[in-house]
């Protein structure tokens, strides 16, 4: 996290050894945004219960914004765990995040978009990875 500009680390030696880790302004920032997100997700649940705690939550929720919809297996092929895939989307339609349907048109598809919380969420998520990403 130091690296990434989110805290500053520093020793001191007065009498006893400690190490105080301090936010930084952008980790301030970021910390905020994350706070923000995980009140409106669900709010009744604790975050471990919620979708926002999933490993590659980031990923999909990225994945979607701005789109109509995404198709399951579009989905799968950036993340290339089918399983891990499907309990994220699962978690995040429970969340109200995602809307789920399939479509009978043609070849049987799974399409998943982003509700307007959903969109709110994701763009919180870009916004934090633009700021990590010009760090």
């Amino acid at each position: 996290m130091e690296k990434d500009g989110l805290v500053n680390v520093t020793t001191s030696l007065d009498g006893h050894k400690y190490v105080v880790v301090e936010l930084t302004d952008l980790g301030r920032e970021i910390a905020m945004l994350f706070s923000i997100t995980n009140m409106a997700v669900s709010p009744n649940k604790n975050i471990s219960e919620k979708s926002i705690d999933m490993k590659h939550f980031d990923t999909v929720v990225r994945l979607l914004r701005g789109k109509e919809y995404m198709v399951q297996r579009e989905i799968v092929k950036n993340i290339k765990t089918f399983d891990t895939v499907i309990r994220v989307l699962d978690a995040m339609e429970s969340d109200g995040l995602v809307i789920k349907e399939e479509s009978h048109e043609g070849v049987r598809q799974i399409r998943y978009s982003l509700t307007p919380l959903g969109e709110q969420i994701a763009d919180v998520f870009e916004s934090v990875h633009q700021k990590m990403m010009a760090v």
